[in-house]
């Protein structure tokens, strides 16, 4: 799959609230994530535990 691909699968994933489609546009074993608070997340179970909140809130 080719960049423009994968990030279309990325954004669409994030829209309908895909999870399972969004981590396969991820690679999890070199995660680094700075929140907007400036908190740096690097641990794959952190990630992902934000994540499924995330896409399981309705709003």
């Amino acid at each position: 799959m080719d960049f423009r691909n994968t990030l279309e699968l990325h954004l669409n994933s994030m829209k309908n609230k895909n999870l399972n489609k969004f981590i396969s546009t991820v690679r999890l074993e070199e995660i680094i994530l700075i929140m907007p608070n400036g908190t740096l997340i690097r641990e794959k179970a952190k990630f992902l535990e934000l994540h499924r909140s995330w896409f399981e809130d309705s709003d």
